[in-house]
């Protein structure tokens, strides 16, 4: 019978019912329904495990569906969580699409869209048409952010997931679309002190416009929110646009600025043990980094750049100042260093299509990291509902899936999972010392090298991480992955878009 089922993906489910009693003998009557395997899913737990149980197979729980998670109603009579670090998936007028992060020109709205976004982003597609407009909108849940950029801008450059709008001789705004097109990033790019100098000037002409009290290169972002929604700053210097409910629906993320003292990397990915950086984006290895001051005067964001940066005779020109504008997502990833590099990479991306990633481990070769160095790569995953509330034995079987990019050698080496502190607020907070090794959960030795081949996803078991969660009523994972760090020879690089899959024991409605 179950060959039949797996064969014509149909399957047929009896019922009996005693209708009637007939000289003393019970008359049994059984009633067929055909059920439709064709397409495993339902849109409640109860239907999806019925369904699973006709048709021997695991049924997607539509009701539980977003960007980032997926559950099923397993063919054993439990459920299954999968939680990703990119969107998986994103609904564009009521259907559900891949993620698109490319730009596209709307000419009836005289806007350039993102193509297929997690919520809806438009930027200024500048001229005559973006005069007045804002620099850019993202809408979400039915609430609205509108930022704008200090000068009137002039028809941008398109390109992939950046639009280049150039302002003046060695001058130019370039704003990215986040890697998970969940925000975008506006990063102002001066080519040499003279460019700061006249790109000054210009804000001065447009401060004595409006009576801005800022000067010399503060850059006044004026924000307006929907109805609702409050903006306030916190310790990390990071703006919130804020629902009555006290949730973030908004975020401008901690500006930073940096220059150009690291070198440029090679674009080969065996060539570097480190990922590659797309500096209009974010600081390439080895590049003088400082934050920014920001200041919120009603519903303008102020960001003053740092002084001695700009001073500095050590300073490499170009400098980029950025701060970013998005939304909360369900999961945070962090790059943690220490030694040469202190800084924090949150939610580090990768250049445009290549997926390179980030590397964990001792990276002792100046020729390949600028610097010597040590680095840890986390994930945190939130929104676990379906394992907080449970117990440790509901949960059955957890698996954190990653991408190995690269390897120091074609040597097998060990790289451990481990349950990690979480992430606090936005992340900037996070570094070496407070993001905790608190729990190993599982290993493998291998390479995954660009020039020895088996590169790929590999699965780390993290049940017993996932069983804390459970314990603990805890919504939050937080897993990193660490190598021997004695030597350059463990060094590894992972790609961000990692997954979490849980199975469980789902309690009956």
């Amino acid at each position: 019978m179950r060959a039949w089922i797996a064969t014509h993906r149909r399957a047929f489910v009896a019922s009996a019912v005693v209708i009637a009693l007939v000289g003393g003998v019970g008359v049994w009557v059984f009633q067929h329904n055909r059920v439709d395997c064709s397409t495993l899913q339902a849109e409640s737990f109860t239907d999806a495990n019925t369904l699973s149980q006709a048709c021997d197979a695991d049924v997607e729980v539509l009701a539980e569906r977003t960007p980032w998670q997926t559950s099923y109603a397993t063919a054993g009579n439990a459920a299954r969580l999968e939680v990703t670090t990119l969107p998986s998936r994103v609904l564009v007028d009521g259907v559900w699409t891949e993620l698109d992060a490319s730009l596209v020109a709307n000419d009836d709205e005289g806007t350039i869209d993102v193509v297929a976004p997690v919520f809806p982003m438009e930027l200024n597609a500048g001229g005559l048409e973006g005069r007045g407009r804002p620099l850019g909108t993202i809408t979400k849940d039915g609430h609205r952010l509108e930022v704008w950029f200090p000068i009137d801008l002039p028809v941008p450059e398109v390109s992939d997931t950046q639009a280049v709008y150039t302002l003046g001789e060695g001058i130019r705004l370039l704003v990215s679309v986040n890697v998970d097109a969940t925000g975008f990033l506006p990063v102002v790019e001066l080519v040499d002190a003279d460019a700061a100098t006249r790109f000054t000037a210009m804000l001065d002409d447009t401060r004595a416009k409006y009576g801005s009290k800022s000067s010399g290169l503060e850059l006044d972002f004026k924000v307006a929110v929907s109805d609702g929604l409050t903006l306030s700053i916190d310790g990390e210097s990071a703006v919130h646009a804020i629902d009555q409910a006290g949730d973030t629906q908004f975020l401008a993320t901690p500006p930073i600025m940096w220059d150009s003292t690291g070198h440029e990397l090679p674009v080969e990915a065996s060539a570097t043990e480190v990922g590659l950086t797309d500096r209009t984006r974010s600081p390439a290895e080895g590049d003088q980094v400082a934050a920014m001051s920001v200041s919120l005067d009603e519903t303008t964001i102020v960001v003053s750049p740092d002084s001695a940066l700009l001073q500095n005779p050590n300073t490499v020109w170009p400098i980029y100042i950025d701060p970013g504008f998005g939304t909360q997502t369900p999961s945070k990833w962090v790059a943690v260093r220490n030694g040469g590099y202190t800084g924090t990479l949150i939610n580090w991306g990768d250049i445009s299509g290549s997926m390179l990633g980030q590397g964990t481990g001792y990276c002792s070769s100046a020729s390949s990291c600028n610097t010597i160095f040590y680095q840890r790569l986390a994930w945190q995953f939130s929104g676990l509902s379906g394992l907080a509330g449970l117990v440790g034995s509901d949960v059955t079987a957890a698996t954190f899936n990653v991408d190995g990019q690269h390897s120091y050698n074609c040597t097998d080496q060990t790289t451990t999972l481990y349950r990690m502190s979480d992430i606090a607020g936005y992340g900037t907070g996070a570094n070496w010392n407070n993001l905790g090794l608190l729990q190993s959960l599982g290993s493998r030795a291998e390479f995954h090298s660009n020039s020895c081949g088996n590169r790929g996803f590999r699965g780390f078991d993290a049940l017993a991480g996932a069983q804390w969660a459970a314990n603990n009523d805890s919504s939050v994972l937080t897993l990193g992955l660490v190598v021997g760090e004695g030597s350059m020879t463990p060094w590894k690089r992972f790609r961000a878009d990692a997954n979490l899959v849980v199975d469980y024991n789902r309690a009956p409605d």
